[in-house]
């Protein structure tokens, strides 16, 4: 084991200020009115992680005026003048990724003090110690990832992302931004063939399948998408109904073959979770061990280790090239390529992010 490698990750994650955990007890001992700017899914899910930590959220805030006016979970949407006008304490978080520096900029300029804005991120959150204990007791993991990264970028990445997942502090983030466009089929790192049989795990309307049906000019021996979320199914099957080497399974992705409660009817934010309203099915892609995949594409929400040890057989029998989003998760960061590497050690690892703040990040196995 390289122990210059296992101490200057254990130094980082042994030193880092955790300024999410600081907002949660500022935003609970403050009392003032908490604002979400952002009235999207990213919005609604930071609202579901501030109600686990009993922080209520008083407004959201939309530029969009089709918006404002309704409710979220109860709460008023409003315009962003409303919120100008608001002569109350507040706080604003910023609910979003896509638009995060020009919400700042439009509130700054609007003459809203800057103390006003929380920049803390509290998407997929746990308290600190809860990230911490796990890095720190994976650490041989760690350093384990950190040598099979098969590039400087994603070393610099993952180091990065690793230490975000303690600071959560947007101000201070920083992470070299792919090109959109690429997400899943990067070049230089996913070599593609004329007889590729493609998973695409979370196909949400078809738009991920038709990339690679595109990119491959309609050559390759087979596409199999899952998608558990009804609306988006639909929409699945009408944008893939013309080709004829596509399957299309209304299911989720996991580690056995079940039934689950399912928060529905959210594009692609649709999640499996106890509280959810609806159900889905979950099937294990090992099932599909048969069609002999090369190439897997994930990005379901936080559910991927349970569809990873859904799919052990095909990862040691078949070695597919892998396209995995490890950021759902404070944790997916390690537990995700771990666990690939427990059953493929020789594959070369990469990470690429196509957001700001560590969103979007995608490890790729080859």
């Amino acid at each position: 084991m390289d122990h210059i490698v296992e101490n200057l990750i254990g130094s980082l994650l042994d030193a880092q200020h955790d300024y999410a955990e600081e907002a949660i007890d500022s935003l609970k001992n403050d009392r003032k009115e908490v604002y979400i700017f952002g009235a999207g899914a990213a919005g609604k899910l930071i609202k579901q992680d501030l109600d686990r930590f009993e922080i209520p959220v008083y407004r959201f805030v939309d530029n969009d005026v089709k918006k404002v006016g309704t409710r979220i979970e109860g709460v008023p949407v409003i315009g962003f003048q409303e919120l100008v006008m608001a002569q109350k304490p507040k706080k604003i978080i910023i609910g979003t990724v896509a638009f995060h520096d020009e919400i700042v900029h439009q509130c700054l300029k609007s003459g809203i003090p800057s103390n006003e804005l929380c920049l803390a991120d509290f998407l997929h959150y746990n308290r600190k110690e809860i990230t911490r204990n796990f890095f720190l007791n994976n650490i041989n993991a760690i350093v384990n990832i950190y040598q099979h990264c098969a590039d400087r970028e994603s070393r610099e990445l993952f180091i990065a992302n690793l230490v975000y997942q303690f600071t959560r502090d947007r101000r201070h983030y920083h992470g070299h931004l792919s090109e959109l466009e690429q997400q899943y089929y990067e070049p230089d790192i996913i070599r593609l063939n004329n007889q590729e049989v493609y998973f695409d795990c979370g196909a949400k309307d078809g738009d991920t399948a038709l990339a690679f049906h595109r990119l491959q000019k309609g050559i390759y021996k087979k596409i199999v998408t899952f998608e558990p979320d009804q609306e988006n199914y639909l929409l699945l099957q009408e944008n893939l109904r013309e080709f004829p080497r596509v399957e299309n399974i209304n299911a989720g992705v996991g580690e056995r073959e079940q039934i689950l409660a399912f928060h529905g009817n959210m594009g692609g934010h649709s999640s499996f979770g106890d509280a959810g309203e609806l159900q889905a099915q979950i099937v294990p892609l090992d099932r599909y061990l048969e069609y002999q995949p090369t190439f897997i594409k994930m990005d379901i929400e936080g559910f991927e280790l349970s569809a990873l040890k859904g799919a052990q057989d095909i990862l040691q029998q078949c070695r597919p090239k892998l396209a995995i989003c490890v950021y759902h998760k404070p944790c997916d960061i390690v537990e995700l390529p771990k666990y690939i590497l427990d059953q493929q050690e020789d594959y070369r690892v990469y990470f690429r992010l196509y957001r700001n703040f560590g969103h979007d990040l995608v490890c790729y196995c080859v």
